[in-house]
């Protein structure tokens, strides 16, 4: 396993990445009013995961390690300034809606992908099921941005 020092990079990397991709989600939520109800949620649903970092600490419990497999910290950097980036450029120019699904789905598989929540260890019980809430929570994500971009395309 990792040590405590690069988990703890990883866990505020990935905090940092909920954040980011909620700020993302904003801006879809007020160019796509039509469907303020599914960006809302998505907004709330990356809160949530960030909560849930904040609220059990995980920095300070220093109980949990990471062991990189293929999720590195430049990755997980780089996604972080794929989303910024996207910001920017939405500022400028807001995208079509149906890129701003596509995007969303690719950032919320690309995380999956990597499978950050597998990566992380700890023989604390809480902090296990804590993992395993926001792993879970993250494939749900997926499924519901899936399920609203079926529906959408079925209104087509």
């Amino acid at each position: 396993m990792e040590s405590t020092v690069l988990s703890v990079k990883y866990i505020d990397l990935y905090l940092e990445l909920e954040i980011t991709m909620a700020m993302l989600y904003q801006r879809f939520e007020k160019r796509y009013a039509d469907h303020k109800d599914f960006w809302i949620s998505l907004i709330a649903d990356e809160h949530e995961h960030a909560g849930y970092i904040n609220f059990h600490d995980l920095n300070a419990l220093n109980k949990v390690s990471f062991a990189e497999g293929k999720t590195r910290i430049a990755a997980l950097q780089s996604i972080l300034a794929y989303i910024n980036s996207l910001i920017d450029e939405f500022d400028k120019q807001p995208f079509l809606f149906q890129k701003a699904i596509s995007i969303c789905l690719d950032l919320e598989r690309s995380v999956i992908e990597r499978d950050v929540f597998k990566r992380f260890d700890s023989d604390s019980t809480e902090l296990r099921q804590l993992l395993d809430i926001l792993r879970q929570a993250q494939e749900e994500h997926v499924h519901k941005i899936e399920k609203f971009n079926v529906m959408i395309q079925e209104k087509r």
